[in-house]
């Protein structure tokens, strides 16, 4: 049986943690990091440092022996890291060591206490922070230090300003016009840049517009994580033009317009995502191609870019990049050979350093794998949290694995595209939904005044004969009121089965007001003789309604004027 060549080569031990030449680091420890600092864990490590710890972390708690192949390898892969990292005591290195779960030189207990330092100075900043406002002075980037390197993830390019106005624009919250700073900006044409590369011009715009926020810095500075909106971002052949129109909420909103309206600011940023990157072979030779690009941001920045970012970023992306043709099949040949170890003549004939070799090989070894392991694998980007250099490293996977995976891609595409039909359904039936509430309310508003217009003939014509004059209003209202119930009465006749409980109520009232009295019979006279001292009071006459039952009787003159008022209030309380 051939030897483990583990920990080192020509050992023949168990892959596994507990015979690794470097001490494993507190797990309880890195898990509170992790979990508590974020901001702390992401300094050092990045991609291939969180992956090895998801892998490292189940390792150590299934007792530091690998149950696959993926396990065993990230257990030979935390092997030679360590060799090269073994002695970084910064803060990137030692979070980077942690995330490998490797005591490095400065020892646990060091490692510890450097860490610590960073916690107390992050609940520090924390403390010192909370509600703080604008920075005094009127340049935006005071207090907020250099700009941070440009995220991996997201490649950046400038845009130009055009034009630099004021324009009147509505006050969102109270709709008052105001003067707001209105910037005219152009970005990104075909045209080879000088990263020997081209930015093609079908952007897709969805995820942007969606939340076409402008940021400042790219939103890093998470205390101002945007300054205005961006407008009417639209193609003119193969550039892309748009407007920022900078909000005035806070103080810094207008000192960053202001920026840009006396020329201080001349630019912006275009964050965006390449979905596809490829070599072309123009005018003779290789060109790398970003393709079907993804709008994902664009910031107010102080300087565009980070020259030195942006060609690490680009370096990745050729190493990534799908080559012509030509080129490829160039590329089927074996791979050549790693080097021997080279002895060092200042060294006595020593070997040269691990990390130096390695540091040496990286370029010549990372396109090979990466054509190799293609159509097994994938790529992901690799950080050096000793000198911050980035590469890429292609990592293997078996054909059963990478058929899942793609299986699983295809049914979460499934699952996402049925997702949005039903949303898109959804919508629809919403507007419908909308639209029906609006033509059911002006049917219901046309058929009230319909019927309050038909009470109202009704009033008029009982004024004056049923009704005192001063009563049509208030009886009007109290129409409007019943006939606005367009509840179906259950008790309908059979001559009128559409009839509402407020056509009932109405029809109840106007049978209320018609067995009154006549108010014509108010100024009849009276044939009796005015009374002399002991003789016996004058008549009434007595009134009944349709019944037949007495309501009351009609005063005479001979009763005087309270009488008669008795009388009114009487009638018109009925």
């Amino acid at each position: 049986m051939a030897a483990t060549n583990f920990p080192k080569e020509g050992d023949n031990k168990a892959v596994s943690l507990r015979n690794s030449n470097f001490a494993r680091f507190d797990l309880a420890f890195a898990e509170s990091l992790r979990e508590k600092y974020p901001a702390i864990w992401g300094k050092g490590g990045n991609i291939k440092g969180n992956a090895q710890y998801r892998i490292l972390s189940r390792i150590a708690k299934q007792g530091g022996s690998p149950k696959t192949r993926a396990e065993e390898k990230a257990i030979r892969l935390r092997e030679a890291w360590a060799a090269r990292h073994y002695g970084d005591h910064r803060v990137p290195g030692v979070v980077a060591q942690i995330k490998w779960l490797v005591v490095g030189e400065l020892g646990e207990s060091k490692m510890k206490s450097l860490i610590n330092e960073e916690k107390e100075k992050a609940d520090g900043r924390a403390t010192a922070t909370k509600g703080r406002g604008a920075p005094a002075g009127n340049d935006p980037s005071q207090a907020r230090g250099a700009e941070p390197a440009d995220d991996d993830r997201m490649l950046v390019r400038t845009a130009d300003v055009r034009a630099v106005r004021r324009e009147d624009r509505p006050n969102p919250a109270t709709g008052e016009a105001r003067k707001v700073v209105v910037v005219e900006f152009v970005a990104s044409t075909e045209i080879e840049d000088s990263h020997e590369s081209i930015v093609k011009s079908n952007w897709d715009l969805t995820r942007f517009l969606g939340n076409p926020v402008l940021l400042w810095m790219h939103g890093r500075q998470n205390d101002f994580p945007a300054v205005g909106n961006v407008e009417n971002l639209h193609k003119e052949g193969t550039a892309h033009v748009g407007l920022a129109v900078f909000d005035d909420t806070t103080q810094f909103d207008r000192d960053v317009a202001l920026k840009y309206e006396k020329g201080v600011l001349k630019g912006f940023s275009i964050g965006f995502y390449p979905r596809s990157v490829r070599w072309e072979t123009q005018a003779g030779r290789d060109v790398l191609v970003l393709d079907d690009i993804e709008l994902m941001e664009i910031s107010c920045v102080n300087v565009p870019s980070n020259p030195e970012a942006l060609a690490r970023q680009y370096a990745a992306l050729r190493a990534r990049a799908v080559k012509p043709v030509a080129t490829r099949e160039a590329n089927t040949t074996p791979a050549p050979a790693l080097p021997a170890p080279t002895t060092n003549p200042t060294s006595g004939g020593k070997a040269a350093p691990t990390g130096d070799r390695n540091m040496a090989q990286k370029n010549v070894t990372i396109e090979e794998r990466e054509v190799q392991m293609r159509d097994k694998g994938a790529t992901c980007a690799v950080t050096c949290p000793n000198c911050n250099e980035k590469f890429d490293m292609a990592i293997g996977l078996d054909v059963k694995k990478s058929a899942d995976y793609a299986d699983i891609a295809g049914k979460l595409a499934t699952t996402e595209r049925t997702a949005t039909e039903h949303k898109t359904a959804l919508d629809g039936a919403t507007a419908r939904v909308a639209e029906f509430e609006r033509i059911n309310k002006a049917l219901t508003d046309q058929i009230v005044s319909t019927r309050v217009k038909a009470a109202s003939d009704a009033l008029k014509s009982r004024s004056g004969e049923k009704l005192f004059p001063a009563e049509f209003d208030a009886e009007l209202a109290m129409a409007r009121g019943y006939l606005s119930d367009l509840t179906p009465d259950p008790e309908a006749p059979k001559e009128d089965p559409a009839r509402t409980i407020g056509e009932k109520r109405f029809a109840e009232r106007l049978a209320v007001l018609d067995a009154r009295p006549s108010l014509r019979m108010l100024g009849a006279p009276q044939t009796t003789t005015p009374p002399t001292t002991g003789a016996t009071p004058p008549v009434e006459q007595a009134v009944r309604d349709a019944s037949g039952e007495q309501r009351g009787a009609i005063p005479g003159p001979s009763t005087g004027g309270a009488g008669l008022a008795d009388f009114i209030n009487t009638s018109a309380s009925n």
